[in-house]
């Protein structure tokens, strides 16, 4: 059968969109609010429109006919959208098109996705437009335009041609708010309406579902004046942009309320123009151009811009800086080229702009927080203080830049696109921003410029996120920091400085000094053309650089040295010095400073030695060979000298200048101190002849030595005669002749002929007798004057036996002794026994003084003792004795002599005694003839003695029985006299020798243990060991041997290594361990157990092994030596205490503890475990990079240590809270609290229980657990912060960042910390007084120094640093002590000039209107009225300041601005009014806008008001703006309360006493009836009447009490050139200034005038071209052209 056409033909079957849905999914991708009027703005820029206007037109219209009833929809409220250029019809093409629009291969315009238009639908479902003829209308739903379907969503007419201005004028009106004329036929321009969706129609539409209500158009629109006039920044041809309002009601009169102006108009579109020229026509001429030239373009230019909003007016100038260019590695223009061939457009085009400077009238201008812009700013924030703009590829919301690095393909170039613009483009512009603003602000606020730098990273988008280090890697080699060197100011008139010259140089070559050394070095560094920073560069530019690989390097004290250094050397005067920055001592002081700030211990060839007599040589080369620096400075009678400049006053040359001396110490090469062994040496210089033992001297005489000069040479030496080189010292002061004797010469010192010094203190009252005693036996004594003798006492007190020595029984024996052999003087019985006397003194027998074994074998050796057969002897060649009860030893004792004892019977006893002269008794017999003798007898007769003992023992104890303990003694005696021959062949006595049989001495002593001689005593060997073992022979060892041999370990150990003797004594610990009585036996000649012994001994082989010590954290590296029992730990405390004790590597878990407190074994304490706590923390401070392996290690003892703490000092209930309170303090500074989750150590201040993220990384949180936890908080863990903490957080970043700026995160740091501060003291109900706070330069300083910016018009002229950080609460600083920079600051007028320009002529015309009202009654009624309203309060106001009060128009106002201290903060700063009280006048700056003037006045009235000041000021403007007569009206409109019936009668029988209304008022009772106010400066009234001639009035007020006025120069010449001119002069009651007693009308007044001077009624001011008028005079004159009226 036949197929039918479907069949053969098919039917439709295809995918499509519907456009509502389109426009949905476009809408939802695109931003709303601003975002539409930047998509319409956009638009218009790319159209080439300089100008767009933005109307909100608030009335719902009426329309009695329209071409469909459904477009009643289109009548409401509406947002209008002009720009000044026409649609083109390709222009018409593209908006038709979603997604392919013309733009996107038009490289002159910015758009490119075909899409930015349909942004209006978050506005309206019905937008149309009117350009040229064309009216056009979108209807995406097809509901409300004629002809319309969702197939066909719009419509266009050709509006004039198609007759809508006849059949719809009520239609084409609501475009007549946008700009459209009635009747127009061609419309030059380009208008959008927007109707606003209502709820109804949200109801319904498909496309939002949300009514674009009047709040929505107002956060719009406060959107839009965020923005300001920062949107004109980066456009294309865009200059202006406004925005009125109609409201509701109105007739249709828009209002402006937002104007956004360039004012350099021509400027701007030169440049923008010179970039535009530069873009190729199409993408092929500008693949091809890219290839051959890095940069198409680069312009920089000053963008003036005027912001004028209902609040406000911003004056701002940007500098702009743009550059298209791509790089040289041709990533970019591969980039190009393929998105170019995916139809894609892209440009390598990017701009930079700063805000140099700003004016604010109003509300103050909000800081620059660096924007994004794609042309138009982006919803997204830099760290910048600047904007960057790019061709970026954006996201879907047109939000963000897009940065999926991770697609491939042909999607890759898109990808990849803003990284490369950004590194190559962006970077690139500004950087030359950067560099342009050098002539902007550089030159004269270098800080302000440094400001500016983009150095922070950006955070915000990935894109961008290196973006600052390509901009400082670009800055690096360009001229962008000024250079100390050829920079100077010179301060001319008016304080204004000028910079005479500046070199700005690359940070690549420039120099910075630290803070400290800057003030210091900077002119010394300037005269010697070295490049440094001036001022200092930010430090958080330095870093960014260092960040980066770009070294800012700094100016180092290696560096200063390299450019000094000599190596020749020279003595000139400083004025001579061979470069300039050596020509000053202040400078050379802070230069060799500097040298030595890096420890360098060097000073040769550095030429900065200035020496004490003002010569300036090179360290290292000058011509004494060293440069002394001498620090020995004392107060000598209260006057402080040097005393080795006084000794050597005679060599200036030797020595540093004082001003130098304390720099530098003899750890420096190139300079000594000069040590005492110099001093010493150098005092030869002074002395002729040194070879002579003694020299004659005269002790007043001028040349040296003299008695003065020698006081100081013992003033020296007694403060500074040296411990190391003492011996030296003495060697050379013993060559010279410095101690004075009796024979009135100068003799050496540390001789046994030095002159002894006499001194009660020590030798004791000396009788004149003794004295010449001592000299005949040849004593000298020291004789000087009263000031020496004191010097030398001083000297021999404090320096005891170094030069000289006192008079005493020690020194004399020493004298003596040396004479005595030589000969003694004869032998004299007197002086003998006086000399005996003097030595027997029990002065030298006890105390420091007593007799040492040196002196006392001296003395036996003298010759000096008397016998009893009176003979004199000596100790020593005889046997000497002292009798005892006449005892007469046998014969066998030899020949003895017996002493006498000195005229007492017993008074030089003691002094024999001591002398150890025997006394003769049995027991000494034996001792001293059989004892004594025995060892040196021969070996036969040494055993036949010691047979005999043994033999006839018993029989001398019977002798003694009635004295046993005498036989004992002797028995002792006995036993300890070396008797015994031993295998060695050496004596000994019994009682320290082994029984040859015992094998435990061997092991135990070793080759330490002796024996007898078993082959010396072979015969009857029995025997002799028996009577060996009775005399003490010993079985084991004893603790004496023990001892010993300990000790002759110790003295191995010493010599060799400690290893050596590990073994043995760990034995000897072992036995002593097993045979623990042994340690209460006595040794070291039984002064002390052995345990006492061992207490005292180093006799411990401690651990040393490197390998086992580094297991342990903080174990100390042990000296090769013993240690004592309490100097060591066992190995169980090894992790409590291994810093502070070597480790003995024995347990003493077995040893008892009685044993281990014997052997002076410490237990653990507690400060030592706190003490190897701090090691530990210390060490672990000290690491680089701790490894796993070492913070195990460090947590195996740190946890130790915390188990100790809590077992110890937590859970110990005798631990007190003051000794827990002691471990807080000792701890909460320390980082000694383990946090895992930073695996690091943290002071417990720094570290809370509860989360303080805020406190950045400063602080931490570590939540609370058992034990640790409880430990954590003795240390000193908190729960939360407290006042305190955030004042001690702020204060060490203070302390840290001195003035420079906080980074970036720190200044997020510190403003949450003040926020929760301020939070904490109401919380804790404190009060703080003046703590750091953020100032706007973002550094912290005293509150007190901060001012709260409640006046932005000052802002821009008071330092950074003063003014308080916008985003801390003033609440805080006012608290904290901040001023107020409205309310504290006063201002002091300069400058106030009163020439107005012609062209602005009308805003004297505008304040003589504001005046006229001012000096009305009716005023002074709303002035009540809006105190009442406002303030609840009767106003009370000098009625006639306000009815006299004048207002004048000034061409320029400056104010100096103060504090309260009267210090001036700011100088010249723009004013924009003035009160004068002396002439009771207003002065307002002039302006073209009636509005800023009316401002200014209304701010200057209502300041003049005090503390009554109004808080609105709006019904105060609109009150002085007003007709007098409607002033009522106005605040009856204005809803203002009004006065009571009494109050309105009182205001209205108020006097005038305005003088210009008086006037008037006169004037009209004198017929004329057209009073005007004048345009003149000069005259007030211009009055004209009916049959009456014209007349120019001028007025003047004066009070009855005085009888002068003044006329100026411009009036008395207006009066003189105008013959219909009059004077009307007004007298006021002196008593009631409001009221006027009398008026006198001149005519012909220059007439007038001259004939008044004939009477001395004028004359010339003497200071000024015035006229003094004597008004008075004149009145009462009859001159006929004078009257008087009432």
């Amino acid at each position: 059968m036949a197929m039918n056409d479907e069949l053969l033909t098919g039917t439709s079957f295809y995918q499509f969109e519907p456009l509502i849905a389109r426009l949905r999914g476009i809408i939802r991708d695109y931003p709303e609010g601003v975002g539409i009027i930047k998509e319409l703005i956009q638009n218009a820029d790319d159209a080439g429109a300089t100008q767009v206007e933005i109307t909100l037109d608030w009335r719902t219209h009426l329309a009695s006919n329209l071409p469909d009833e459904r477009m009643v929809k289109l009548l409401g409220p509406a947002m209008l959208i002009y720009n000044n250029s026409t649609f083109t019809e390709r222009d018409f093409n593209s908006i038709r098109s979603l997604g392919q629009s013309e733009k996107a291969q038009d490289l002159q315009k910015t758009g490119r996705f075909g899409v930015g238009f349909n942004a209006v639908y978050h506005v309206t479902d019905y937008p149309s437009f009117i350009s040229r003829n064309r009216l056009i209308f979108f209807d995406p739903h097809g509901n409300a335009i004629p002809g319309t379907s969702k197939q066909e969503p719009g419509r266009e007419w050709h509006f004039f041609a198609a007759g809508w201005w006849e059949n719809y004028p009520d239609f084409l009106k609501v475009y007549e708010a946008g700009g459209l004329s009635k009747n127009s036929e061609d419309f030059q321009g380009t208008l959008f309406r927007l109707p606003l969706r209502t709820e109804e129609q949200a109801k319904e539409s498909e496309i939002r579902k949300q009514a674009f209500t009047e709040s929505n158009v107002r956060e719009l629109l406060e959107e839009l004046i965020a923005c300001g006039e920062e949107l004109l920044l980066f456009l294309k041809s865009v200059q202006s942009i406004h925005v009125y309002e109609i409201q509701v009601d109105s007739d249709g009169t828009r209002e402006e309320i937002l104007r956004i102006t360039t004012k350099n108009y021509q400027t701007v579109q030169e440049a923008r123009q010179t970039i535009l020229n530069a873009i190729p026509e199409d993408f092929n001429h500008l693949i091809e151009r890219c290839r051959h030239q890095e940069y198409l373009a680069a312009i920089s230019y000053r963008h003036e811009i005027e912001t004028v909003s209902l609040t406000q007016t911003i004056t701002s100038i940007w500098r702009v800086a743009q550059v298209i260019r791509i790089d040289e590695g041709e990533e970019l223009a591969n980039v190009i080229t393929a998105m170019y061939e995916s139809r894609e457009k892209v440009l390598p085009w990017a701009g930079a702009a700063a805000r140099i400077s700003t004016s604010c009238q109003g509300e103050k201008a909000q800081p620059i927080r660096g924007r994004v812009y794609c042309f138009l700013p982006l919803p997204l924030e830099t760290e910048f203080p600047i904007h960057i703009n790019g061709f970026f590829n954006l996201n879907s919301s047109r939000d963000n830049l897009s940065s999926d690095l991770g697609q491939t393909g042909k999607d890759r170039p898109r990808a990849i696109w803003n990284q490369l613009l950004v590194r190559h483009v962006v970077s690139h512009a500004c950087a030359n921003l950067i560099a342009d603003l050098v002539e902007d602000l550089g030159q004269y606020n270098p800080q302000e410029y440094y400001q500016l730098w983009p150095i922070q990273k950006i955070t915000t988008s990935k894109a961008l996120e290196h973006l600052n280090q390509f901009i400082i890697q670009l800055l690096y080699c360009k001229p962008v920091v000024r250079s100390a060197v050829e920079h100077t100011e010179l301060e001319i008139q008016d304080n204004i400085k000028v910079i005479s010259s500046t070199r700005w140089v690359c940070p690549n070559t420039i120099k910075t000094l630290t803070v400290n050394w800057y003030t210091h070095l900077l002119e010394p560094l300037r005269v010697e053309k070295i490049d440094i920073t001036e001022p200092q560069l930010p430090q958080a530019i330095i870093s960014q650089f260092q960040a980066f690989n770009c070294q800012i390097k700094p100016f180092l004290p290696a560096d200063l040295r390299q450019h000094l250094i000599q190596n020749y050397g020279f003595t000139v005067e400083l004025k001579d010095a061979p470069k300039p920055c050596l020509k000053r001592l202040d400078w050379i002081y802070h230069l060799l400073q500097y040298c030595l700030n890096d420890n360098h211990r060097d000073l040769r060839g550095l030429p900065l030695a200035v020496l004490a007599n003002n010569k300036l040589e090179v360290f290292g080369y000058n011509s004494t060979g060293t440069v002394y620096v001498d620090n020995a400075r004392l107060y000598i009678d209260k006057t402080q000298i040097n005393l080795v400049r006084e000794i050597f006053a005679s060599y200036p040359e030797w020595f540093l200048h004082p001003n130098l001396s304390g720099i530098v110490s003899t750890n420096y090469k190139g300079v000594s101190e000069m040590t005492p062994l110099e001093v010493a040496s150098k005092l030869t210089l002074i002395f002729d002849n040194q070879d002579a033992d003694c020299l004659a001297w005269d002790s007043d005489n001028t040349e040296l030595p003299n008695a003065e000069w020698l006081t100081k040479v013992y003033q020296y030496f007694t403060h500074y005669f040296p411990s190391m080189d003492a011996d030296k010292v003495q060697e050379k002061l013993k060559t010279i002749s410095l101690v004075p004797a009796t024979d009135g010469k100068l003799y050496r010192g540390v001789w046994v002929t030095t002159p002894l010094i006499y001194d009660n203190s020590i030798s004791g009252n000396i009788s004149q007798q003794t004295l010449e005693s001592l000299q005949y036996f040849g004593v000298k004594i020291v004789n000087a004057s009263p000031k020496l003798q004191k010097a030398i006492v001083d000297f021999a007190k404090k320096q005891p036996n170094q030069l000289i020595w006192f008079l005493t029984g020690l020194d004399v024996a020493d004298s003596i002794h040396c004479y005595y052999k030589p000969g003694l003087s004869p032998y004299h019985p007197e002086h003998c026994e006086v000399l005996l006397d003097f030595l027997a003194d029990k002065k030298w027998l006890t105390g420091d003084n007593k007799y040492d074994d040196e002196r006392l074998e001296k003395l036996r050796q003298l010759p000096i003792y008397l016998t009893v057969a009176d003979e004199v002897v000596n100790l020593t060649d005889e046997p000497v004795y002292l009798p005892k009860n006449g005892y007469q030893p046998p014969e066998i004792g030899g020949e003895l002599k017996l002493l006498k004892l000195g005229n007492v019977k017993t008074k030089w006893l003691t002094f024999f005694q001591l002398l150890k002269v025997p006394v003769l008794d049995k027991i000494t017999f034996i001792q001293d003839c059989l004892l004594r003798e025995y060892p040196y007898l021969s070996d036969e007769e040494q055993l036949m003695a010691l047979a005999w003992v043994r033999d006839n023992l018993n029989s001398v104890k019977s002798e003694l029985q009635e004295n046993p303990n005498d036989f004992y003694q002797l028995q002792d005696k006995i036993k300890k006299a070396r008797l015994v021959r031993c295998n060695d062949g050496r004596l000994r006595s019994p009682n320290i020798i082994y029984h040859p049989d015992r094998e435990i001495v061997k092991t135990i002593l070793g080759n330490q243990a002796v024996f007898p001689d078993i082959d010396f005593y072979s015969e009857g060997l029995e025997n002799w060991l028996k009577f060996f073992s009775q005399l003490g022979m010993q079985d084991s060892p004893n603790a004496e041997d023990i001892f010993a041999c300990i000790e002759q370990l110790i003295q191995t150990a010493s010599r060799s290594e400690v290893d050596e003797v590990r073994d043995a004594l760990l034995d000897i610990f072992s036995y002593i361990v097993n045979n623990r009585n042994i340690l209460d036996c006595r040794v070291n000649n039984g002064s002390k157990t052995l345990a006492e012994a061992l207490r005292e001994k180093a006799w411990l082989a401690v651990e040393q092994n490197p390998e086992f010590l580094q297991h342990y954290a903080a174990t100390m590296s042990p000296e090769n030596r013993l240690y004592k029992t309490n100097e060591v730990c066992w190995i169980d405390e090894v992790y409590l205490v291994s810093s502070q004790k070597p480790v003995f590597q024995v347990s003493n878990q077995q040893i008892p503890q009685n044993i281990l407190q014997k052997l002076g074994f410490v237990p653990l304490s507690s400060a030592e475990v706190l003490n190897h706590f701090e090691a530990v923390i210390l060490t672990w401070e000290n690491l680089d990079e701790p490894t796993t392996e070492k913070t195990e290690i460090f947590l195996n003892s740190v946890r130790s240590i915390y188990q100790y703490i809590y077992n110890n000092f937590v859970d110990n209930r005798q631990i007190t809270d003051e000794q827990r309170q002691k471990i807080r303090e000792r701890f909460e500074w320390r980082c000694c609290l383990w946090d895992e989750s930073s695996q690091t150590f943290w002071k417990p201040y720094d570290v809370f229980t509860e989360t303080v993220s805020f406190f950045g990384k400063r602080r931490i949180t570590i939540s609370f657990s058992h034990q640790i936890g409880e430990v954590y908080q003795l240390l000193g863990q908190r729960q939360s912060p407290t006042v305190e903490d955030y004042q001690d957080f702020i204060e060490e970043l203070g302390e840290e960042y001195h003035d420079n700026s906080l980074n970036p995160e720190d200044i997020n740091s510190v403003i949450q910390v003040l926020k929760r501060l301020e939070l904490q003291l109401d919380l804790e109900e404190k009060a703080v007084d003046n703590i750091l706070l953020l100032t706007a330069a973002n550094t912290l300083r005293e509150a007190t120094k901060i001012l709260i910016p409640d006046a932005p018009w000052r802002k821009d002229y008071i330092e950074p640093k003063r003014i308080l950080h916008p985003q801390i609460y003033p609440k805080l600083a006012k608290r904290s002590g901040s001023l107020s920079l409205l309310r504290d600051i006063g201002e002091q007028p300069v400058n106030v000039n009163t020439t107005i320009n012609p062209a602005n002529s009308q805003s004297l015309q505008w304040c003589q209107q504001w005046q006229f009202t001012l000096n009305s009654t009716q005023f002074l009624e709303g002035l009540k009225r809006l105190f009442i309203h406002e303030q609840e309060i009767e106003f009370i106001c000098d009625s006639n300041f306000l009815t006299r009060v004048q207002v004048q128009p000034a061409s320029q106002i400056s104010v100096n601005l103060f504090l309260p201290n009267e210090l001036q903060i700011a100088e010249a700063v723009p004013g924009t009014d003035y009160f004068d009280s002396q002439q009771n006048t207003f002065y307002i700056l002039g302006h073209p806008n009636r509005q800023i003037m009316l401002s200014y006045l209304t701010e200057s009235l209502n300041h003049h008001f005090g503390e009554f000041g109004l808080e609105n000021l709006l019904p105060l403007a609109n009150l002085i703006d007003t007709e007098p007569t409607q002033i009522h009206p106005l605040l009856d409109e204005l809803r203002i309360c009004s006065l009571s019936t009494s109050e309105f009668s009182e205001a209205a029988n108020l006097e005038i006493t305005s003088p210009k209304e008086l006037a008037k008022t006169l004037y009209q009772q004198l017929g004329y009836d057209n009073i005007i106010v004048s345009n003149s400066e000069v005259f007030d009234w211009c009055c004209r009447g009916e049959n009456l001639p014209e007349v120019q009035v001028v007025v003047k007020a004066v009070t009855s009490s005085s009888i002068t006025l003044s006329l100026q120069e411009k009036e008395w010449s207006f009066l003189k050139q105008t013959p219909t001119a009059e004077l009307l002069i007004i007298s006021f009651s002196a008593d009631n200034p409001n009221t006027a007693v009398e008026k006198i009308q001149i005519r012909d007044v220059w007439q007038t005038l001259q004939k008044a001077e004939l009477n001395h009624g004028v004359e010339l001011a003497v200071d000024s071209n015035d006229l003094i008028l004597n008004w008075n005079l004149i009145a009462n004159s009859s001159y006929p052209t004078v009257k008087k009226l009432k």
